[in-house]
């Protein structure tokens, strides 16, 4: 598969950058000019295109908890203050979970080798292709789960996005519903986990 990079070109306007994945070696000349790139792909399942979205965690509890980013390796603890603690990542893929967990827990260094309760904000980029396939953008599968009991029991925990385009996780309660929580959205948009919201 050889991308192309179209580039367009306007004495009045910026450079438009456009992508798209062809599995021919045929090119047209109809645009002012054609570049052909061969590596690397700006069309690559691994490269997703800018911009993503972000992952936040905001604490409204009135305790203070601790966040770690976990991939094939683990970031943290990060501090999240009682009431206006805060994390934000831009999402992002790992070469071999590909998968990225939060994990937030009431205890700091240690807390999760000791089995301490936590709650985990999990998401996974997921490029447009299929085998050699395309078949559309990119999108951020979502879930919340418990580990070691629950943490948030009594308190409402509610993961959305910013502007409300995305399916909300919502646990009243602050206990997970039975079923399956995972859910899917357009990777360009920012998902909020709100903590004793």
């Amino acid at each position: 598969m050889r991308p192309l990079l179209l580039l367009l070109f306007s004495p009045l306007t910026s450079i438009i950058t456009i992508c798209a994945c062809r599995t021919t070696t045929t090119t047209t000349t109809t645009l002012t000019a054609i570049a052909t790139v061969t590596s690397p792909s700006p069309c690559s399942p691994t490269s997703p295109p800018l911009p993503l979205g972000t992952a936040h965690v905001r604490n409204h509890c009135s305790f203070p908890l601790h966040l770690w980013s976990v991939a094939n390796d683990m970031s943290g603890p990060f501090p999240l203050a009682s009431r206006t603690g805060h994390y934000a990542e831009r999402f992002r893929t790992d070469p071999v979970s590909h998968g990225i967990s939060l994990k937030i827990a009431r205890g700091g260094r240690g807390a999760l080798d000791n089995g301490e309760a936590h709650t985990v904000f999990g998401y996974n980029l997921d490029g447009g292709f299929r085998g050699r396939r395309w078949w559309g953008g990119w999108s951020v599968w979502y879930d919340l789960s418990d580990v070691h009991g629950d943490l948030f029991r009594g308190k409402k925990v509610a993961l959305e996005s910013k502007d409300g385009r995305c399916e909300r996780i919502v646990w009243a309660d602050g206990v997970a519903p039975r079923g399956n929580l995972t859910t899917v959205c357009d990777a360009g948009r920012d998902l909020v986990l709100t903590l004793c919201a």
